[in-house]
């Protein structure tokens, strides 16, 4: 079986063998663009209504909604009973797949809204990409030369670290986090506590310049380290960007 949502406003279960259309769901509010998680008999996903939906598998028949803050267009993730998403209105929920009852709702996380991706599960933590609200404009800055020009005084060297380096190679960030601190809606990696909701100390925020976008998800190693890609830099002819290891955190 094949499962997905479309701008139709409806949720489309095929035949993978065949393409044959098994179900069609009735019409939502506004279309469906998550990719769908399929768990225990059915299919989970959220609407740009604003609505979350539970649709059993086999039928298509609707087993329970949930009205969030905002339209939904962040996929879930689905672990032990319990679905994670978040809304455009920059809440993130977590949700029992069983009855849609809500587990908690974090309060509004900053950034221009959280548009696309999925939620990373890690242990005890949900890990939540941030936006790339901060575009290269008509003559302006990128968010990558206000952070060069905020972060590093006048007559800086080109590539300096941000902070003294220790024996085993850990760089001193103070600087960096402090600045964070004070422009939280540059953050670019959300970390909530999966069973008290709360924001960890710790988050990375990277130069970026696509607008109104999420930066892709972390990838998660098997060392604990959390891996996160940034571009820094889009015009209309090109786009670049790097990786960032997870050497900026102790591991998770």
């Amino acid at each position: 079986m094949v499962y997905f949502g479309s701008t139709d406003k409806t949720v489309h279960a095929l035949d993978a063998a065949t393409g044959k259309r098994i179900w069609q769901t009735l019409r939502a509010g506004r279309p469906s663009t998550p990719n769908p998680v399929v768990a225990d008999g059915r299919v989970l996903l959220g609407c740009r209504d604003g609505y979350f939906y539970a649709f059993d598998a086999a039928t298509g028949g609707l087993v329970w909604s949930y009205r969030a803050a905002g339209p939904i267009s962040f996929s879930a993730a689905y672990d032990k009973g319990a679905l994670y998403f978040a809304d455009k209105h920059n809440h993130v929920y977590a949700l029992d797949a069983r009855d849609g009852n809500l587990i908690w709702k974090s309060p509004q996380l900053p950034g221009a809204g959280l548009f696309s991706w999925w939620p990373v599960l890690n242990g005890q933590r949900v890990l939540v990409p941030g936006t790339n609200n901060f575009a290269k404009g008509q003559g302006g800055p990128s968010l990558h030369e206000l952070d060069i020009k905020d972060l590093f005084p006048r007559g800086a060297k080109r590539l300096e670290l941000i902070g003294p380096k220790d024996e085993e190679g850990w760089i001193d960030a103070r600087r960096v986090v402090e600045y964070y601190r004070q422009h939280p809606q540059r953050q670019t990696l959300h970390v909530l506590d999966r069973a008290t909701v709360s924001r960890r100390r710790w988050r990375r925020s990277c130069s970026g310049a696509i607008p109104t976008t999420n930066r892709l998800p972390p990838l998660v190693g098997p060392e604990g380290h959390v891996f996160t890609s940034t571009a820094w830099l889009t015009t209309r002819t090109t786009f670049r960007g790097g990786s960032q290891p997870g050497r900026w955190a102790r591991p998770c």
